[in-house]
């Protein structure tokens, strides 16, 4: 076996550090985001996620901007999209989160 075929075997059994969390939650709003001229990306759907933690009579509220990757759940959420984005309506969810990142807000 050549060298380069040994670095593709190896390639190809990369397991990646994954984080993930499971929550539950409410869903606050849904948008699309489309590119502006000039931009260069496909476009993507993102809520606020409501996470809620600890006792469940006085839960601790963290709010997620979340990107939905999963387009069965756009699916089902577009047709509430005006109710979801007047505060009107709430979606309790369960929701794996990954690929966190942290930005401060200021």
């Amino acid at each position: 076996m050549s060298i380069s075929n040994v670095n593709s075997a190896v390639l190809n059994n990369v397991r990646w550090f994954n984080a993930h969390t499971e929550a539950c939650g409410y869903l606050n709003g849904l948008k699309e985001i489309t590119p502006k001229p000039g931009q260069d990306f496909k476009p993507f759907w993102v809520s606020t996620f409501c996470m809620y933690e600890g006792n469940p009579q006085k839960p601790r509220k963290t709010f997620i901007n979340v990107n939905i990757v999963n387009l069965k759940l756009v699916d089902i959420l577009k047709p509430y999209a005006n109710q979801l984005n007047t505060d009107q309506s709430k979606v309790w969810v369960t929701a794996r989160i990954s690929d966190v990142t942290v930005e401060p807000f200021i």
